[in-house]
């Protein structure tokens, strides 16, 4: 907020452009992942993360964070529902319940612990070094999808329902 001259209720943006993003790509995910190849799509979600985070990093204005955030929700936005879609593809029958119940575990401690590791991290670094901590492992991630991931969801004809998403952005942003 001081760095950039900022509110409290403008740095919501923050949270609420990534939200907003995630809201609308989530929906399409199926046909996503029915269009394009699994790996294309990691590889593409991971370069997301990555992109929005060096620019959140090197941002020397609030509006180019928040496009930063934007960028990266793009890239949660796919990879969130497209691990799951993966899980349970990869794992048989008997499995999947350990596989969902390891996501689940993943995915609910690191918003809990998140907030206590990054205050950490700033009370000793300033608050880009948040960026330059998790790129590292965006980048290790990224490359072992691109020299080791295995296409596992068979594409499927699809069709995008346009009218759909938009009604959904709009309902969503309503919230907001």
């Amino acid at each position: 907020m001081e760095e950039y001259g900022v509110n409290a209720t403008q740095v919501q943006w923050l949270t609420t452009a990534f939200l907003l993003t995630t809201i609308v790509l989530i929906p399409m995910s199926g046909y996503l992942s029915n269009r394009f190849s699994t790996k294309a799509l990691v590889v593409f979600a991971l370069g997301c993360l990555a992109a929005g985070t060096v620019l959140g990093g090197v941002s020397a204005q609030f509006g180019t964070l928040v496009l930063s955030r934007v960028i990266q929700a793009v890239g949660a936005g796919i990879i969130l529902p497209l691990v799951q879609t993966i899980l349970l593809t990869v794992f048989p029958y008997e499995r999947r319940g350990f596989a969902m119940g390891l996501l689940g575990a993943v995915i609910n401690v690191a918003p809990a612990s998140a907030p206590s590791i990054s205050g950490m991290i700033i009370d000793v670094f300033d608050w880009r070094s948040l960026h330059w901590v998790i790129l590292p492992l965006i980048i290790i991630t990224l490359v072992a999808a691109v020299f080791t991931m295995k296409d596992v969801i068979k594409k499927q004809a699809a069709r995008l329902d346009v009218l759909s998403i938009i009604v959904s952005a709009l309902g969503s942003h309503c919230l907001f």
